[in-house]
C-alpha cells in the first residue's frame, strides 16, 4: 500500500477536527462543505467539501503549499498538492482552473472565489507532509505522481509541483498478470525484447548502487521492430494517450530537461533519434547522461538551482549516435565520452526476424509487433510500481544482492586491465543484469520480507542474454574502429569450438577441424558461468502464471 493511500485513510477520520485554527476563524468545514462567517456571525455556504488536510513543505522547509482533497460528482476521490506560491500571486485562478478540470465545483462570484482562496491559504493543518518537485527516491522513499512508496514510519512524502501540474503517463490499465500473460511471456527467448525490459528495471537501481545515468541505442533498418521494443520496455512503467510513455528526440534542450526531471530514476523512452539535428543529439546526450539541466537566472539575477536528475533511457534510431554527429558535413566525430554515455547496439540480432530472436507459431514478424504493440497500449504501469514496493520492503537486503549480481556479472563481461571506455560501458550492462536478475539474497530473507514480484520473461536465461547484447555492442565498436579488448570472456577453445558448431548448424565441433576461435566467438560468454543468470528476474514470471 502506497504513502498516500495511508494518508488518506488519516485524513478521513481528521475531516473536521484535523485544523489548529481557533473559533474566531471565518471558515468552517462540515458535511455540508465549506461555510464563511460574515460579521453579523451568520454563517453561509461556500463551496462543496474541500479538505485542506497538510501543509507541505520540502527538505529545506521552502515552496510550501497546501494539500488539498475531495471527492467530485461521481464520487471518485482526489488529492492535490497546491504550492502556496501559486496561490499568493497571479497563478491563483488557474489553481481554481485546475480544481474545477478535477470535477470540483468552486464558486461562480469573483467574491466566491476570493473567500475561497483565503479559506486554503489561512487553514492551518496539524499534519506536515514533505513535498518533492520531481519523480524518484527521496530518502527512503520513492515518489511518483500519484503515489508514494516506502518510508516506514518517517515522514511522509508528496509530490507537488508549482503551477498546475502537467499530465504524467504514470498511468496503470490491467494488472500484472494480465502483463505478464500478455508481454512478459510472449518476449521470452527474444534478446533485444528482454534486454529492453530490463533496461526499463534499471532506473531505481542508480541511486541504490551509485551508478552514472546514460543509455543504450538499438540501432537498425527502418521496420525491424525498434519501436516494438521501446513500447514494450515503456509499458513497464505506464502509457495512455496518444504516446503512451515514449518521448522523441525532437524536443528543445528546455523541454527535454523538463523530461528527465520528470524521469529521474524510472526510465526514459525516446524514440527515432533521426528527428533530431546531430549538433542537438550530442548536446542532448550529454546533458541527460550528465544528470544536470542549464544553470539559469531569476529575475533578480541570482542564480535559480539547476534541475538535476538520474535517468537510465533507452534510444531508438536507424543510425547511431556517431553517425548521427558527423551527418552535418562539418567533419564532427563523436568523442568517447559521448558514445560511451550512449551505447550502440544492433537492433537485428540476425536471425531473420527483424529485432526478433524467434517468432510465435504462425506468425511473422509484423503480425507479432502488432501483437506486442496492441498489449503494450491496453496493459501498462503495474510491473514498476511492483519492482518498487518490493525493493522499498528491503531495500538494503536488494542492494547488496544487486550489488552482487553488478560485480559477478561485470567479471564476466571485461578484464581488469580492460579500457576505462570499456569498463564504464560494461558496468552499465552489468547494472541491467542486476536489474533484470533475480535478487536473491544468501541468507533466508526474513518472514516480514516482501516476496519478488513475477514481472520477468526468461528468468533463467537472462545474464547470457546480456553478455549476447554485450558482445553485439563490442563488435559495433570494432567495426567503428574502436578497440575491442581482448579476451572479453575467458572461455577455453573447446568451448568457442562448440559455439561455433552450434552457430554453423553442425552437430558437434569435430566437423570444424580445429577451426580458429575468432574475435567475435572469444566475446561470447560461457552459458555453464553463468546458469544462474537470469532474464528479467522472476518479478515478470512465466506465461501463465
Amino acid at each position: 500500500m502506497s504513502v498516500k493511500e495511508n494518508f488518506t485513510d488519516a485524513a478521513k477520520v481528521h475531516q473536521i477536527d484535523g485544523l489548529e485554527n481557533g473559533s474566531s476563524w471565518g471558515f468552517r468545514y462540515s458535511e455540508r462543505g465549506v461555510e464563511w462567517r460574515d460579521d453579523e456571525g451568520e454563517w453561509h455556504w461556500l463551496c462543496d467539501p474541500l479538505e485542506i488536510a497538510a501543509n507541505t513543505r520540502d527538505a529545506g522547509s521552502e515552496n510550501w503549499g497546501r494539500l488539498l482533497m475531495f471527492e467530485d460528482r461521481d464520487g471518485v476521490r482526489h488529492e492535490w498538492a497546491a504550492a502556496t506560491a501559486d496561490l499568493s500571486r497571479g497563478q491563483s485562478g488557474e489553481v481554481i482552473a485546475h480544481l474545477a478540470r478535477l470535477g470540483f465545483v468552486p464558486p461562480v462570484s469573483t467574491q466566491g472565489k476570493n473567500r475561497l482562496l483565503q479559506y486554503i491559504m489561512t487553514a492551518r493543518p496539524a499534519a506536515r507532509l514533505r513535498a518533492v518537485g520531481r519523480v524518484g527516491w527521496e530518502g527512503p522513499v520513492f515518489v511518483l505522481p500519484d503515489a508514494s512508496y516506502g518510508g516506514g514510519s518517517g515522514e511522509r512524502v508528496w509530490f507537488q509541483l508549482e503551477g498546475v501540474p502537467v499530465e504524467h503517463s504514470y498511468r496503470i490499465a490491467g494488472d500484472l498478470s494480465e502483463w505478464r500473460r500478455r508481454i512478459a511471456a510472449p518476449s521470452a527467448g527474444n534478446t533485444r525484447l528482454v534486454f529492453a525490459i530490463c533496461c526499463a528495471l534499471t532506473g531505481p537501481l542508480l541511486h541504490l548502487l551509485g551508478e552514472e545515468s546514460g543509455g543504450f541505442h538499438f540501432r537498425g533498418a527502418s521496420s525491424v521492430g525498434k519501436s516494438t521494443a521501446l513500447k514494450v520496455a515503456a509499458s513497464v512503467w505506464g502509457g495512455g494517450g496518444v504516446s503512451g510513455f515514449i518521448r522523441n528526440w525532437r524536443a528543445t534542450d528546455n523541454g527535454l530537461e523538463g523530461v528527465a526531471v520528470q524521469h529521474c530514476d524510472t526510465f526514459l523512452a525516446l524514440d527515432e533519434m533521426g528527428q533530431v539535428e546531430g549538433k542537438a543529439a550530442a548536446a542532448a546526450a550529454y546533458m541527460l547522461a550528465n544528470g544536470q539541466g542549464k544553470s539559469r537566472a531569476a529575475k533578480t539575477g541570482a542564480a535559480r538551482r539547476a534541475a538535476t536528475w538520474r535517468v537510465l533511457f533507452l534510444s531508438t534510431g536507424e543510425i547511431s549516435l556517431s553517425d548521427k554527429i558527423s551527418e552535418d558535413g562539418h567533419g564532427r566525430k563523436a568523442k568517447a565520452g559521448q558514445e560511451v554515455r550512449v551505447l550502440d547496439i544492433p537492433a537485428d540480432p540476425g536471425a531473420g526476424f527483424g529485432l526478433f530472436d524467434r517468432l510465435p507459431d504462425g506468425m511473422d514478424g509484423a503480425a507479432f509487433a502488432g501483437v506486442l504493440n496492441l498489449a503494450a497500449s491496453e496493459v501498462y504501469g503495474t510491473p514498476a510500481r511492483a519492482f518498487i514496493e518490493w525493493l522499498c520492503a528491503d531495500t538494503e537486503r536488494a542492494m547488496a544482492a544487486a550489488r552482487g549480481i553488478q560485480k559477478q556479472m561485470l567479471a564476466e563481461l571485461v578484464s581488469t586491465d580492460a579500457d576505462g571506455q570499456v569498463k564504464r560501458a560494461a558496468r552499465r550492462f552489468a547494472l541491467v543484469a542486476a536489474a533484470g536478475t533475480p535478487l536473491k539474497p544468501a541468507e533466508p530473507a526474513p518472514e516480514t520480507t516482501a516476496t519478488e514480484p513475477n514481472v520477468t520473461p526468461d528468468p533463467d536465461a537472462f545474464e547470457e542474454r546480456v553478455a549476447i547484447i554485450h558482445e553485439a555492442h563490442t563488435r559495433t565498436r570494432a567495426d567503428d574502429g574502436a578497440p575491442l579488448p581482448e579476451p572479453i570472456f575467458e572461455i577455453t577453445q573447446e568451448q568457442a569450438e562448440t559455439l561455433a558448431a552450434q552457430e554453423q548448424g553442425h552437430a558437434d565441433a569435430d566437423s570444424l577441424h580445429g577451426a580458429t576461435v575468432g574475435r567475435t566467438l572469444c566475446a561470447r560468454i560461457d552459458p555453464a558461468a553463468l546458469a544462474a543468470m537470469a532474464a528479467l528476474p522472476e518479478y515478470f514470471g512465466r506465461a501463465g502464471t
